[in-house]
């Protein structure tokens, strides 16, 4: 049997998904992208929607070829661009960079959805993509343990600084809870003012709750498993989050939008269009 060496000599990494649908969230909302779902994300927020894709061993391990080979059989005529989502993408860092650069060579265009969690991995694949969505955590979303969140959010905040100074389409996102500090919003906007970015709070989609913690934790349950000898703090962590998600009043995002146009010029409150449609 041969072996085409070309796709021999390719990376490889875990897939959990690729799919074409509408992007359902920030300012591009409503354009037609693939998404190329990556699996495994470092983070444990509470809000996760996709939380059986948080696992690195999720999915199907894949070659550059065949995610290729998927993205060109659902291209359609009104595509906008390619959505490297996860889970993290970033945490597949050399399967990322080389899957973006033949999108990108092949004439698409990219777009990374990404926490930011790493500046330094980000700063690496910048100039492969033409849009960068930077979901910045806030501490109740308990993504991280808390002593870990200051580096968090300085790598979040470099990671938007990097993007905008390159010239990306930079949205910045922040998902809101019921009793989100105004104070949190305020530090985040002030960081960010200087920087040419499209700000956008979303306020967590409630319909999802109950369906997610149940997710959450069966894939919390089996990873513990496979990390015994681990720490399981983070995880817990994130599960009595997931169990204590609620979305904020309409009068919570008033104010929010209101102390965040103090700084940026480009403010907006979308919730998760994809989730009201009913689609991925």
């Amino acid at each position: 049997m041969s072996v085409n060496r070309n796709e021999s000599s390719q990376s490889c990494g875990r897939i959990f998904e690729i799919f074409s649908s509408f992007q359902g969230e920030g300012t591009l909302v409503g354009r037609r992208q693939i998404f190329i779902r990556f699996a495994g994300c470092p983070l444990r927020c509470s809000y996760c929607d996709t939380p059986e894709a948080r696992n690195f061993k999720a999915g199907t391990e894949m070659n550059v070829s065949d995610v290729l080979r998927c993205v060109k059989a659902l291209a359609t005529a009104d595509l906008h661009s390619i959505s490297f989502t996860g889970g993290e993408p970033l945490a597949q860092l050399a399967f990322l960079k080389e899957i973006a650069s033949k999108t990108k060579s092949e004439g698409f265009k990219n777009y990374i959805e990404t926490s930011g969690f790493n500046a330094k991995a980000f700063a690496s694949v910048a100039d492969l993509f033409d849009f960068a969505s930077i979901d910045i955590k806030l501490r109740n979303h308990n993504a991280i343990s808390h002593e870990k969140y200051d580096e968090l959010y300085g790598n979040e905040i470099e990671t938007v600084r990097i993007s905008a100074k390159k010239g990306l389409k930079t949205i910045v996102k922040v998902v809101v809870l019921k009793g989100t500090k105004a104070e949190e919003i305020k530090r985040i906007c002030k960081d960010i003012a200087s920087f040419d970015v499209d700000f956008v709070l979303q306020p967590v989609s409630p319909a999802e709750q109950a369906e997610q913690a149940e997710q959450a934790e069966q894939a919390e349950q089996a990873e513990q498993a496979r990390r015994a000898g681990q720490t399981e703090q983070t995880e817990q962590a994130g599960e009595r989050g997931m169990r204590h998600v609620e979305p904020p009043s309409i009068e919570e995002m008033f104010k929010l939008s209101e102390i965040a146009g103090q700084f940026i010029e480009n403010v907006h409150v979308i919730p998760q269009m994809h989730k009201i449609l009913g689609i991925s």
